[in-house]
């Protein structure tokens, strides 16, 4: 569901991404997800896809039971790794989220910065494959940019889905198109229309946040 263009240019930013956390404007924000977070997943057994460079692994590090951190670019794990966590509380695998299989059992999945990089067509699909990695009655947790103008890199394109993309530049000159989509509230409604669930949706400033359960979903109904 990522295409190969996506997931080179990751590897690629990898070395630099990190500064993204250091804009002034957004540590505020930053603060307000990352305790919102936290608070969800304590005391619990979280399965991290996309986890990057590891910046919202350390953060739940410090309350989940235990974080499998995983992402299908070495790159971005290597330096995941390399930061600091409290001991024996996390683990790291080399993964592609569409054809990951885990052998335990989790109650909560995160995707950070991940859902606006999924066609708007496929996301039932994706969280129907989303699901099966986790046991019945987990949390699943997103977070994601909520578009400012002139703070996030301007949309350059759309297409007849209603995806919109972005032209990304990297330190070296090179240039990617990558999907980006922007979620909001009314969207969520249509996704889960007829749906027996009870979802958790919340803006902080430049950043959303969306929690739910996995019971009101069959795997029918989301593939």
């Amino acid at each position: 569901m990522i295409n190969d263009e996506t997931v080179q240019y990751y590897s690629r930013r990898a070395p630099v991404y990190d500064a993204l956390y250091e804009n002034p404007e957004r540590q505020s924000d930053l603060i307000q997800t990352a305790e919102a977070l936290k608070s969800l997943v304590s005391g619990r057994k979280v399965l991290e896809i996309a986890c990057g460079t590891g910046y919202w692994t350390q953060q739940m590090a410090k309350t989940a039971s235990y974080v499998l951190a995983t992402d299908i670019n070495e790159s971005m794990l290597a330096l995941a790794k390399g930061k600091e966590y409290p001991e024996g509380k996390v683990s790291f695998q080399v993964a592609d989220m569409s054809k990951m299989e885990v052998n335990e059992d989790f109650d909560v999945l995160f995707g950070g910065f991940i859902w606006s990089h999924i066609s708007r067509k496929e996301l039932r699909t994706w969280l129907g494959q989303l699901h099966r990695l986790v046991k019945p009655g987990a949390q699943m947790i997103f977070t994601d940019n909520i578009f400012v103008p002139k703070s996030n890199t301007p949309i350059s394109s759309s297409d007849q889905l209603g995806n919109t993309f972005q032209v990304r530049k990297l330190p070296d000159g090179s240039e990617y198109q990558i999907m980006k989509n922007f979620l909001d509230s009314a969207e969520l409604d249509g996704l889960f229309e007829s749906q027996d669930i009870h979802y958790e949706f919340n803006i902080f400033g430049h950043y959303w946040m969306l929690s739910y359960t996995t019971p009101a979903f069959s795997a029918n109904n989301l593939s």
